[in-house]
């Protein structure tokens, strides 16, 4: 069923979908990597991402190696087996060795017979080089004799002075829980002395250790839990927990490869969207809160930054775990683990696989933007958050299961001629698909009169089933008489009327012959740019609102996409401060 709305309407005619792509694209031409000058560089630093600089050619650029799609490149850039015939690198942090001068390059590796997912079976490894970009040696295991050199997540340090633990440490987490390695020594021996102990739940995955100017450490992994110890091991105390979710505009699905340094008196914290292929970064005074979301990105596969001094570029099919190196308190340089292709066509002896590359970094201007950043003032969101909020939908056994408590709701339109607007008519075991999100809000002391605005705020999440230059949301004014229940996704939830699923969904209060009077339906928005989550979505739903009788205490919403099939998800009340708001402004 094709819905036109007379003022917006809902479905794009394909020349205004390309005008809308281009358009896009014009904004983020201006705004990323595209508007180079001086030798490749950009012309202003508007992102984190303008400040990685060309790459040396250390070796030669060549396609004559595995992972020729990436384009030609220089396998004497960090580490890598050239072969492709024994190993398989990831992870990577430099520390260099001050007297020697040497490079030490601390990584995991795995057996490349394995394929990608060998990883579960990685070992903790080092590498040298005279220099920072390589290319690095392989020094073999660093613990052989503690489980067979088994780590992933490989992060050294060095220690704060007169630690008695020593003067370097590794955490190794993911495939062992926290366990921590010390040395005098960048060459070892290492010596296991425990795990990392926090007061409460943690899950160790990415851990990032760093040791704070203060004196103390402390722990970021990939949920974005912060907790700060005096002593190494521990007992850390957290301090606070999902920094994601408290950044209005950072979405907190598939978030992981969190790394954090202190540097210009902030902290700094970049961590990978993996679905999304785009990672974000944030800054902090103190390293616990106050945490806030930089514009533009912090790296992406597909942008044009992995560069060489004459202009060559790579583009690797996914960029992970990244890490910083750091001369006297400047960012000089990142590392990326790097792979060819999509991780499951990583197979084992082919002509694929994963390295460890090293790319230079303007850690000046780094700080220039970041503190220019921390003077604009963040605006706080104004509104309601939902008292309920929630999804019904149809499709398979999703139909009798309730979808409350999630941190997003997906939205999923059908195009059925006979579905009604957002395809609430369809019935069960029609073999469509469909997801209708619900939010409820409480009123009080309510006059429409005196109603002079009124807001939908959503937060884009994600696309989970297609990409578009364009897509809207569509709001409608819908029953109340429900509840959103625990989403657990295990249980029949259809015997108890007030708990939303699609066999009782709440009726949707709009006229078919009458759309534009009785729906509302936002601007557009792109879901074919990963830059673009995070991105607040408004729907004026002033009219909808005034529709009300006066002393209406609890006014709900039934929203879902306009363009159908893409299963966009919006944040919901259980993300934090990116939660859905109704914002509704009174005449005073």
């Amino acid at each position: 069923m094709k819905i036109a709305f007379s003022k917006k309407k809902l479905i794009v005619s394909s020349a205004v979908i390309l005008a809308a792509a281009a358009a896009t694209v014009a904004v983020f031409a201006v705004k990323g990597m595209k508007n180079m000058a001086n030798n490749n560089r950009p012309a202003s630093v508007s992102q984190f991402m303008d400040c990685f600089e060309p790459m040396p050619v250390v070796g030669e650029l060549t396609s004559d190696c595995w992972g020729a799609g990436v384009g030609l490149r220089d396998q004497s850039n960090g580490l890598e087996d050239r072969s492709n015939k024994y190993f398989c690198y990831w992870d990577g942090k430099i520390l260099k060795d001050k007297k020697s001068g040497t490079y030490y390059m601390f990584a995991s590796r795995w057996n490349e017979s394995e394929g990608h997912y060998g990883w579960f079976g990685s070992n903790a490894v080092y590498a040298t080089s005279d220099s920072l970009y390589g290319p690095y040696t392989d020094k073999g295991l660093l613990w052989p004799e503690d489980q067979g050199g088994k780590g992933h997540n490989v992060w050294p340090l060095e220690l704060k002075k007169h630690d008695p633990n020593g003067k370097y440490a590794i955490v190794v987490s993911e495939t062992r829980g926290g366990d921590v390695f010390v040395s005098d020594s960048l060459d070892g021996p290492w010596k296991n002395i425990g795990s990392l102990q926090v007061n409460e739940g943690y899950w160790q995955s990415n851990t990032c250790l760093i040791a704070r100017p203060d004196g103390k450490y402390e722990i970021i992994n990939r949920n974005g839990d912060i907790a700060i110890s005096d002593d190494l091991l521990g007992t850390y105390e957290v301090k606070t927990r999902n920094i994601w979710g408290q950044v209005r505009g950072m979405p907190t699905e598939c978030i992981e490869d969190a790394v954090m340094w202190y540097s210009d008196g902030l902290y700094h914290v970049t961590v990978n969207k993996w679905d999304a292929r785009n990672a974000y970064y944030l800054t902090s005074e103190n390293g616990v809160d106050g945490w806030k979301l930089n514009p533009g990105s912090a790296y992406q596969p597909d942008e044009d930054f992995l560069r060489y001094e004459d202009g060559t570029v790579n583009h690797w099919n996914k960029i992970e775990r990244p890490n910083v190196y750091i001369e006297d308190g400047v960012v000089k340089a990142m590392t990326f683990s790097v792979i060819d292709v999509p991780k499951e066509q990583e197979a084992g002896y082919d002509d694929h696989g994963s390295k460890v590359i090293v790319a230079p970094f303007d850690g000046e201007e780094l700080h220039r933007f970041a503190h220019e950043q921390r003077k604009i003032p963040i605006n706080e969101p104004t509104g309601k958050v939902p008292k309920e909020d929630t999804m019904a939908a149809l499709g398979g056994n999703n139909s009798k299961l309730n979808f409350g408590a999630r941190r997003y709701i997906e939205l999923q339109r059908s195009d059925s001629a006979d579905g009604g607007l957002f395809g609430e008519k369809l019935t069960n075991g029609s073999g469509e698909n469909c997801s209708i999100g619900y939010l409820a809000y409480s009123l009080s002391d309510f006059d429409p009169e005196k109603v002079k605005s009124a807001t939908l705020k959503l937060i884009y999440n994600d696309s989970f089933g297609g990409e578009s230059a364009t897509n809207r949301i569509i709001a409608a004014l819908a029953g109340t008489d429900w509840y959103e229940g625990g989403g657990s996704g295990e249980q029949d939830y259809t015997a108890v009327s007030k708990e939303l699923t699609w066999e009782n969904m709440p009726e949707i209060l709009y006229d078919p012959n009458d759309i534009d009077g009785t729906t509302a339906v936002s601007e557009d928005f792109a879901t074919a740019l990963s830059t673009d989550l995070g991105y607040e979505i408004t729907v004026d739903v002033t009219k909808l609102i005034r529709s009300l009788e006066p002393g209406t205490k609890t006014v709900a919403f039934a929203i879902c996409e306009g363009e159908g099939g893409q299963r966009i998800a919006v944040c919901s009340k259980e993300s934090g401060v990116n939660a859905p708001l109704l914002d509704v402004v009174y005449e005073e």
